[in-house]
C-alpha cells in the first residue's frame, strides 16, 4: 500500500463524514494481518486508559472503522482470511497434481490434432516439450541423492612456533 492509497482512504472517510487518521487505517491493516483486534489496537494506541477490551470492541465496531474497512475490502487493499486461504490453496499444487495436469494436457493436444484444430507439427512439438519436462522432473526426483566430494587436505601439520597450518615433509610427499 502506497501513501497515495492511504490518502485516498482518508479522503473517502472524509467524504462520508468521518475524520479518519493514518492510525485508523493502520489499525485496520494490522487487525487484518494479525487477525486480532486487541493486539492491533494495543500496538498502535499503547495508552493504558483506553486499553480495555470494551473500548477496543467499541472502537472496532464504530461507524468510521466499518466505513474504512468496507472501502479497503472493496478496493482490495486488504483481503479476508477466506480469500487469503483460497489464494494459498491455488498456489500450492503438489508435484503429483502438476504431473496429472501435464498428462491431461497431452491428451487435449492429441484430441486437438485429431480434430484438426492444431497442426501435427505444433502438436508434436508441444507434446515433446511436455514429455521432456516430465522426464527431467522424474529423473531429478530419482537422482536427488547426496553427492559427497572429498577434498584432500593441503596442510598436514601445525607449526609449533606460530600455530598455523603448514605442509610438512613426509614420506608420501617427498
Amino acid at each position: 500500500m502506497k501513501i497515495e492509497d492511504v490518502k485516498d482512504i482518508i479522503s473517502f472517510a472524509e467524504v462520508n463524514g468521518y475524520s479518519a487518521k493514518v492510525s485508523d487505517v493502520s489499525y485496520i491493516v494490522l487487525e487484518n494481518t494479525f487477525s486480532n483486534k486487541t493486539l492491533a489496537y494495543r500496538a498502535l494506541f499503547n495508552n493504558t486508559e483506553n486499553n480495555t477490551e470494551e473500548h477496543i470492541k467499541e472502537y472496532d465496531k464504530s461507524e468510521m472503522i466499518q466505513c474504512i474497512k468496507q472501502y479497503m475490502f472493496s478496493n482490495k487493499y486488504i483481503i479476508t482470511n477466506d480469500e487469503l486461504d483460497e489464494i494459498k490453496n491455488k498456489d500450492n499444487i503438489s508435484a503429483e497434481e502438476n504431473r496429472e495436469g501435464l498428462i491431461k494436457l497431452i491428451g487435449r493436444i492429441e484430441n486437438a490434432m485429431d480434430n484438426g484444430k492444431m497442426s501435427q507439427k505444433d502438436g508434436i512439438a508441444k507434446m515433446v516439450d511436455i514429455r521432456s519436462r516430465l522426464q527431467s522432473k522424474f529423473e531429478m526426483e530419482k537422482t536427488n541423492e547426496r553427492t559427497n566430494i572429498i577434498i584432500p587436505p593441503s596442510y598436514n601439520a601445525i607449526c609449533p612456533y606460530c600455530g598455523h597450518e603448514v605442509t610438512a615433509k613426509t614420506e608420501d610427499n617427498e
